[in-house]
């Protein structure tokens, strides 16, 4: 038997910056699509958004964006993109798309 899912709402496409502190630490903040494609244009690095006490490390874009705090997907939760569903297993060959048929009272029932 699989562990439960917990089912969260989909708010559509996600596009984020990733900043680091001088400590290590990742925070991420959300930006518009435009300005995550502008990062990719040539001299996009001229782009790259400047925050007080961080050092930008990265941009994500097209992601799964859900009613959390962080936007993300957590471990053992999945959401309805209409056509399919897409859970979030870790890293593991469970972690990905699934047909409507495949999940039933918030389990996985085949992969």
């Amino acid at each position: 038997m699989n562990e439960k899912l917990t089912k969260r709402d989909y708010l559509g496409e996600g596009f984020f910056y990733i900043f680091i502190d001088e400590k290590g630490n990742f925070s991420k903040e959300e930006c518009t699509e435009e300005e995550y494609l502008k990062l990719g244009e040539v001299d996009g690095h001229l782009n790259n958004p400047i925050r007080e006490s961080l050092t930008f490390h990265a941009a994500m874009g097209g992601t799964v964006k859900v009613d959390t705090l962080d936007f993300e997907l957590g471990l053992n939760e999945y959401t309805d993109l209409g056509d399919k569903y897409f859970v979030q297993k870790g890293f593991t060959k469970e972690t990905g798309y699934y047909e409507k048929s495949e999940i039933i009272n918030d389990e996985i029932v085949k992969k």
